[in-house]
């Protein structure tokens, strides 16, 4: 029965966190690798933390309002470092930084994540025409250019219209600093 696999599963996690807990010695007893985590590593989380910055900002009044970059590095930091402690490691690796890249694309709003997907994703970026786009997201080609303006407006990426066979059409370029990480696996 449903109700039962839940209630197991419920006990079984509260368990096993209570034992990883204690094992730690509490609160503050983690005692954390004192050297720092890898160039790779390190720059993964800001790089993730950036973007979340950018893909989830609200536009209000024609104003853009941004989450702070320190709030969102802290919780994929701390992420990070509580997948690396359910591995039984004291040291953050690439492996739970990937962690982090599912939340950090998981956390922006439904209508903006799988376009903003697309356009950081290493098998389409860096430039995606309008209908590359709506092919991608299913989106019909006015939506894909409302889409584009939204994230030229996010300071994302920015657009241009190219000539292309029979008149021009508008693509769309992320900007470098949003280019995904080679050394970061793209979710799937």
């Amino acid at each position: 029965e449903y109700g039962a696999i839940v209630s197991t599963c419920r006990e079984e996690t509260h368990t096993y966190l209570k034992k990883l807990w204690e094992y730690h010695g509490g609160a503050g007893g983690v005692k954390w690798e004192t050297q720092e985590p890898s160039e790779d590593v390190r720059e993964s989380v800001e790089y993730l933390a950036r973007l979340v910055r950018y893909a989830r900002a609200q536009v209000v009044d024609g104003h853009i309002q941004r989450e702070s970059i320190q709030r969102i590095g802290t919780n994929l930091w701390n992420l990070a470092r509580g997948h690396a402690l359910l591995y039984g490691r004291e040291e953050v690796l690439m492996e739970d930084v990937e962690v982090c890249a599912n939340a950090a694309l998981s956390t922006m709003t439904a209508k903006r994540r799988g376009f903003v997907e697309a356009v950081v994703s290493p098998e389409t970026a860096p430039t995606l025409n309008t209908a590359e786009i709506a092919e991608y997201e299913g989106l019909s080609l006015p939506t894909a250019r409302k889409r584009m303006r939204e994230i030229e407006e996010l300071e994302i990426g920015r657009t241009e219209t190219t000539k292309v066979r029979g008149g021009s059409t508008k693509a769309l370029t992320v900007d470098p600093d949003f280019l995904w990480p080679k050394a970061l696996p793209f979710p799937r």
